[in-house]
């Protein structure tokens, strides 16, 4: 029974080891003007895309911390204790699989005396090297056909998905914490064989590109419940409803046309071919303020 058990739990902790994180984390300590803690204060972040609301209480020693926030760079924080004066921060950005450091130096509320806000703020850095592409840099990224592999394709340490010198086949793409690879690995999709990411064989891609909501490539994380790879791991998170509706319409083409000439000074003949894509995406809320 005890050898069942000792393997029971190697099994439960070789599960966790490979766990792909899928939100953020915002942390800090309170402390008063003379630098003495504020314990059991309220803190509560909002999402003003979707208006809902995450909330904690600050512990004895003026630590706090929320955890499972969907990566978004428009987040409300607002801190209150009775007595003090509130402290109001917009516009906050929670990353993915990043800790988002705030501390607060809350000062004695008076009659006639206006809010005063006094931060500091900064990230943990558990993941080491590691580049993560929010929602406007992917709207600005350049895209020939509209692949996950375009957005990585300006981080200096790739070279034709090889990340770090490291074969492309050690490589792990998760969407939403789920690894979607095939037996190769994170490759350009060929449209010959199946040498690149699910789908790679009809040349399509596991997932469309308007749906993706935040980029993270990790290529030497600190955090050990990150693993599974020697390459890189490139973790997407996509899009939640918000109380806007939302939609977009996109098409992309290519065909031998559209091809160069040369290649190296050597002149080039193409077969005829074309390739025709096109989607439309919508979203808005089911329920109002719900997440």
């Amino acid at each position: 029974m005890k050898s069942i058990s000792i393997f029971i739990h190697l099994l439960f902790f070789s599960i966790l080891s490979y766990t792909q994180e899928t939100s953020g984390t915002i942390q800090g300590v309170l402390t008063d003007t003379v630098n003495n803690p504020i314990p059991f204060a309220t803190i509560q972040i909002t999402d003003t895309n979707t208006n809902f609301k995450y909330g904690t209480i600050s512990q004895e020693n003026g630590f706090y911390s929320i955890t499972n926030l969907s990566p978004s760079n428009s987040y409300k924080l607002e801190v209150s204790f009775i007595g003090y004066t509130t402290i109001i921060e917009d516009d906050i950005q929670i990353n993915l699989g990043d800790v988002t450091i705030k501390d607060f130096i809350m000062t004695e509320d008076s009659v006639g005396l206006d809010e005063v806000i006094v931060t500091t703020s900064g990230k943990r850095n558990k993941n080491g090297n590691e580049v993560v592409l929010g929602k406007n840099q992917i709207k600005k990224t350049p895209t020939i056909n509209r692949s996950i592999q375009d957005l990585t394709k300006n981080i200096s340490e790739n070279n034709l998905n090889s990340f770090g010198g490291a074969s492309n086949r050690f490589n792990n793409l998760n969407i939403d914490g789920i690894a979607n690879n095939d037996v190769i690995g994170f490759q350009e999709p060929s449209g010959s064989s199946a040498n690149g990411t699910p789908g790679s064989l009809s040349r399509t891609q596991p997932i469309g590109l308007g749906a993706v909501k935040q980029v993270s490539v990790k290529l030497a994380p600190f955090d050990v419940s990150i693993g599974n790879f020697s390459g890189a791991n490139i973790n997407l998170v996509t899009k939640n409803g918000t109380n806007t509706f939302k939609g977009e319409v996109y098409g992309y083409g290519n065909n031998q046309v559209l091809l160069g000439d040369y290649a190296n000074g050597v002149e080039q003949s193409s077969p005829d071919f074309y390739d025709v894509q096109f989607g439309i995406g919508l979203g808005g809320a089911i329920v109002k303020d719900k997440y």
